[in-house]
């Protein structure tokens, strides 16, 4: 069984507390964003398939957000 994507990029959002590591998980992932977004707890992950059409190919992207605080470091 063949997957829908030819590449996946996963890559790890890491950095202090309430720097908007998870506005912008939620900007990329679902095209909108958070104002005021509850702090992380852990990990959030997010996905999404990219449309690369000059190379006629499919990423899928997979984005990691860390909690910021020091209790999670």
């Amino acid at each position: 069984m063949s997957v829908p994507w030819s590449y996946v990029l996963k890559f790890v959002l890491v950095g202090d507390a309430a720097v908007g590591k998870t506005s912008l998980l939620v900007r990329l992932t679902d095209q909108r964003f958070l104002q005021n977004p509850d702090p992380t707890l852990g990990v959030e992950f997010g996905s999404k398939l990219i449309q690369l059409e000059d190379m006629n190919e499919t990423v899928k992207l997979q984005c990691w957000d860390t909690a910021g605080s020091e209790a999670f470091r």
